[in-house]
């Protein structure tokens, strides 16, 4: 393959994937609390969550993390 050339891979910093994955969470999340929770509340779940593995090596399994994470969190307040 010549230099500079595209492999088809995505660069390491990229976290476009994340953030598609990200926003889909939030879907799922205001579906099933959209009875007990306002939108605004489940994304600063969300992003309490995320912000917890900011610094995580290894991403991609940064979206489910941040969904059990956010689910607790939000089940808890309803206890």
């Amino acid at each position: 393959m010549a230099s500079g050339a595209y492999s088809g891979r995505r660069a390491p910093n990229d976290r476009s994937g994340e953030h598609a994955a990200i926003q889909q969470v939030i879907a799922r999340l205001e579906a099933a609390y959209a009875d007990r929770h306002s939108k605004e509340w489940i994304r600063a779940e969300v992003t309490a969550a995320r912000h917890r593995f900011r610094n995580a090596r290894v991403r991609n399994y940064v979206p489910i993390l941040v969904e059990r994470a956010a689910r607790a969190a939000l089940d808890n307040l309803e206890a």
